[in-house]
């Protein structure tokens, strides 16, 4: 389960990456969006933080701040490192396409194991 689901991710990052090498103009999209869901975040975070000082609101509202602030940080860091992984340009698609075709082989030999003890 574990290589499925870092395979998809790797997949992704690499099909992000190489869709935004092909147009540059898409980066400041891409920038634009992660900006919008910071902000959108940071508005929710806003209108609740009032209810974390009221009584017993800490207790409840904190919580949910403490979640929407990763949120925030999450964003963030997904987009810095999407544009680090940009300007690392060749060898990081070399190496990230190395990666994938090494998990899917080693996907692929699980299931043959699987499939011949199911026989």
């Amino acid at each position: 389960m574990n290589d499925r689901i870092s395979l998809k991710i790797l997949r992704a990052e690499l099909n992000k990456v190489l869709g935004l090498q092909q147009n540059p103009g898409k980066v400041a999209e891409f920038l634009l969006t992660q900006l919008l869901c910071c902000f959108g975040i940071l508005g929710i975070g806003m209108a609740y933080a009032p209810m974390a000082f009221m009584d017993g609101g800490a207790k409840v509202i904190g919580p949910i701040l403490a979640i929407l602030g990763l949120g925030i940080y999450t964003c963030v860091v997904y987009a810095i490192g999407i544009i680090i992984r940009l300007k690392k340009g060749a060898k990081y698609v070399q190496r990230q396409e190395a990666k994938v075709a090494v998990l899917e082989e080693r996907l692929e030999r699980r299931n043959a194991v699987k499939q011949k003890v199911k026989d």
